[in-house]
């Protein structure tokens, strides 16, 4: 192989690392501006809660109230779901206890000291994939309805 062909094979690799490079780096900021939006919208329905609460004036929530919390409990778990898999495209380990975040070498939570599950840094399309694979895992395989998970917040931690 002549240096021209060896260069131009380096060349090829190094602008293939360059290129999944970039994409890690737009998949980053598309889920930070994601968090940034829910977040916008969810203080938007703390907001309207807390004016219906005070239209309300009685201890039982109405329907509107319900509702709303409903949708509020909603963009708290799609915020949840994108932190950590934010989390897992910059490498960091989020502790299952408390939710704090740790870097990539820590074996323990630096916030309450639990021990930290074993994860490694992924790409942007590994994060994606792992992703729709979940969303696969969740529907029925005959029908393809959503199927619910049983497991609780507690079961997890264990």
């Amino acid at each position: 192989m002549s240096i021209f062909d060896e260069t131009v094979v380096k060349a090829k690799e190094v602008l293939d690392i360059a290129g999944k490079k970039t994409n890690d780096i737009i998949a980053v900021q598309k889920i930070k501006m994601s968090i940034a939006s829910l977040k916008s919208q969810l203080s938007k329905m703390y907001e309207a809660l807390g004016r219906l609460c005070c239209d309300n004036g009685t201890e039982t929530p109405s329907v509107n109230m319900l509702e709303l919390m409903s949708e509020i409990e909603e963009r708290i778990a799609e915020i949840k779901s994108l932190e950590k898999k934010l989390a897992a495209l910059r490498g960091e380990k989020i502790c299952t206890v408390c939710g704090a975040k740790n870097t990539s070498e820590s074996l323990y939570c630096n916030k309450c000291g639990s021990k930290l599950p074993e994860t490694e840094t992924k790409s942007a399309e590994e994060v994606d994939e792992a992703e729709n694979s979940e969303k696969e895992s969740e529907t029925c395989c005959d029908c393809g309805c959503e199927v619910k998970s049983e497991t609780t917040d507690s079961d997890s931690e264990n």
